[in-house]
């Protein structure tokens, strides 16, 4: 059973915070935002806060409050849910001059998430279609992993015994890299330059990444042929192992 709390933070923090990777991987996207300059702040009341900023052509996307031209309010963690299912509209708080952009370029933004994270089989056929599917599932992945961790009620549970330290994951051959910060009841997704790994997570290319974040390959039977390795201080890993498993279950 998933927690509608927890679901609104992964759907904030994990599956909209993927739209700049979106943007700077998919020229359809990238041309979406081309010349456009302003902020969207998304609040949830009893959930998350944050903002997509589009700036010169880039897209970033930030936690909490700020600066913003549109603010889209949600009057719960399910209410939000439900828009990300396509089942109810936010609350325009502010911005309402600007809903063209809203109502035409952001709404392919978002269609470009559900394009590339519930792709027709058919798709994945495409090298590079499954290329980006690919980054976009991993990045996903890994940051609603730390969401699960801190809102999910066994997710807190477990976070609880976790050993301190930071584990880098990372697809060998790319760029492709996710840092998690732990501590005892903490865990957070950080950017890529903050503080050293005591534990890696390395997928052995970008195919057996898909597989596995597929769920094709099981975790386990990927890291006895070698398609996944850990090195470092297993402790971390083992935490991640145990949530990693209900990551899925939010995104399915």
């Amino acid at each position: 059973m998933t927690n509608q709390t927890a679901k609104a933070y992964i759907n904030l923090n994990g599956v909209i915070r993927c739209l700049p990777y979106i943007c700077s991987l998919d020229q359809t996207a990238g041309e979406l935002i081309r010349g456009r300059d302003l902020t969207i702040q998304f609040r949830v009341r009893n959930g998350p806060t944050a903002r997509l900023i589009f700036e010169n052509g880039v897209c970033r996307f930030e936690k909490g409050k700020g600066k913003s031209q549109i603010k889209l309010a949600f009057s719960s963690p399910e209410h939000f849910n439900r828009m990300m299912d396509g089942k109810a509209n936010p609350s325009i708080e502010k911005g309402l001059f600007k809903i063209g952009f809203l109502t035409k370029e952001f709404m392919q933004l978002t269609k470009r998430i559900e394009y590339y994270l519930k792709p027709e089989p058919a798709l994945l056929e495409n090298q590079e279609f499954r290329r980006i599917n690919t980054i976009l599932t991993f990045y996903v992945a890994f940051h609603s992993l730390a969401e699960v961790g801190m809102h999910d009620p066994v997710g807190i549970e477990v976070m609880k015994h976790a050993k301190r330290g930071m584990l880098a994951a990372s697809i060998d051959q790319t760029d492709v890299i996710a840092r998690l910060k732990l501590s005892p009841g903490s865990i957070e997704a950080v950017p890529q330059e903050d503080d050293s790994p005591v534990c890696r997570l390395r997928f052995s290319s970008l195919d057996k990444a898909y597989e596995v974040l597929g769920g094709k390959l099981d975790f386990l039977t990927a890291i006895g042929f070698g398609d996944v390795r850990m090195e470092g201080f297993i402790p971390v890993m083992q935490t991640v192992e145990h949530i990693l498993p209900m990551v899925n279950t939010y995104l399915s």
